[in-house]
């Protein structure tokens, strides 16, 4: 069975974590919870896999401009 690191370390800027259970927990503080959110957010960290098609921002049914016969910007 796998013990649990006898001092984790936030994943972010790698500095031990003095509560390990606490709220931000893994990371050290909510600054790099944040920080890491970012990343996710911004592209920086990605899971591999293979690339699907990008969903649109509109609600599924429903028609774009060009389907409505409205004109093009």
């Amino acid at each position: 069975m796998n013990e649990p690191h006898p001092h984790p370390t936030c994943p972010t800027c790698r500095k031990p974590v003095r509560e390990p259970r606490g709220p931000p927990r893994p990371f050290c503080s909510a600054r790099c919870k944040l920080v890491d959110l970012q990343k996710w957010l911004g592209g920086a960290f990605a899971i591999p896999g293979e690339p699907s098609d990008e969903p649109s921002d509109e609600p599924e049914g429903a028609a774009s401009d060009s389907e409505r016969g409205g004109s093009e910007r």
